[in-house]
């Protein structure tokens, strides 16, 4: 009896992997019909990219359900945005250091990505960037090599959302840990429910409070 129910345990499991499995293969194919879809809008212009640093934080709204449940759930008002990274430079060119799950990137964790192909994944109108507002003048500089630092040791993706773990990162996270723990520049309260709400929604990554807005591509949308 007890093998029985071991058995059923474990086809249950397994039943509810394939299941997650197949939605996120399901939600990647509708990601790409939308990437396709709106591939030629254009999602920042030349004037705001000349406002751009290295060491910005890239927000944007992805496309697919699983953005949409984060969007719904997290993220409403004023901005639904899903998705953050940091602004580098990379052999002369912008890119994104940011961290996504293998279930959605041929890559798991954090990599490196050209900022023309990162803002492909996002909805036209639904881009914000933001700076860290520092006394100092190099700290977007130390933001950028730290971002490149977490790069260069292949940190998997963070699929629990554990702050206290830097072994594996949510793409917030990523953020997170560069701001409160490597230059310690960004205080939060030690309560885990004010570290959740920084690694599972946007909100404080636009607050004024603690970054200045640098780029806002909501004003434009018309819907």
């Amino acid at each position: 009896m007890k093998l029985k129910i071991f058995y059923f345990i474990i086809g249950v499991f397994f039943f509810i992997l394939i299941g997650i499995k197949i939605f996120f293969y399901l939600d990647a194919l509708e990601e790409k019909r939308e990437v396709k879809n709106k591939f030629n809008y254009r999602r920042i212009s030349p004037t705001e990219i000349a406002k751009i640093q290295e060491g910005d934080f890239i927000l944007r709204r992805g496309f697919g359900f699983f953005s949409d449940v984060i969007a719904t759930r997290l993220n409403q008002a004023p901005f639904d945005l899903t998705h953050a990274g940091i602004i580098v430079i990379d052999h002369g060119k912008w890119a994104v250091v940011h961290s996504l799950s293998s279930d959605v990137s041929k890559i798991d964790g954090i990599q490196i990505q050209y900022l023309d192909e990162f803002l492909k994944y996002s909805q036209p109108n639904k881009i914000v960037i933001t700076r860290f507002k520092s006394p100092s003048t190099n700290t977007n500089s130390q933001i950028a090599s730290l971002a490149k630092y977490h790069l260069n040791k292949k940190i998997p993706f963070d699929h629990f959302g554990d702050f206290e773990d830097s072994t594996s990162m949510y793409c917030t996270e990523l953020i997170l840990h560069i701001l409160n723990k490597d230059l310690k520049i960004l205080k939060i309260d030690k309560t885990k429910q004010e570290k959740q709400d920084f690694l599972f929604t946007m909100k404080k990554m636009y607050d004024t409070n603690y970054f200045k807005l640098v780029v806002n591509t909501y004003h434009s949308n018309k819907e």
